[in-house]
């Protein structure tokens, strides 16, 4: 079956959700890390990640790729006990919320044989940066590469 009727194209979707305190215990020193890393997923608690793909073959050497990767903080820490007070109840994305949208745009072409160039393009938004309040930041990025398979 072909996505939205097209040949040649395919889509990817992931989205993860980890809500507050997952990694937490109401116990300070059983903290779900190792040397200051999380043992559990990298976006830690209060977090979600959307990442989106498309993909179009126009032939067997060109390759055009859509991307949009979303990733939401709330306030909170993996080292943050849980808090016994609180009961049952919990706020997902509470507090200030740090957002990142990144866009990006690749076309890849096959020279020969395992050997590629890439052309790659990236626009980043990043809102409540540090979870501070008004404090966004964006940025574009461009980078050629050329790859090998070996």
């Amino acid at each position: 079956m072909e996505p939205l009727g097209i040949e040649n194209v395919d889509l990817h979707t992931e989205y993860a959700r980890i809500e507050p305190y997952v990694y937490t215990h109401k116990e300070s020193i059983n903290v779900y890390q190792n040397y200051d890393q999380s043992i559990g997923h990298w976006l830690g608690p209060n977090a979600d990640h959307l990442f989106m793909e498309f993909n179009y073959r126009p032939s067997r050497d060109l390759k055009l790729t859509l991307t949009l990767d979303k990733v939401r903080n709330g306030t909170g820490s993996i080292t943050e006990p849980w808090n016994a007070s609180l009961g049952m109840k919990k706020e997902f994305l509470s507090g200030v919320v740090e957002e990142l949208t990144d866009y990006g745009v690749n076309l890849s072409h096959q020279l020969f044989r395992d050997f590629f160039v890439r052309l790659k393009a990236n626009w980043m938004l990043l809102k409540q940066f540090n979870l501070v309040e008004n404090e966004d930041v964006s940025d574009f990025r461009v980078h050629l590469q050329l790859l090998l398979n070996y």
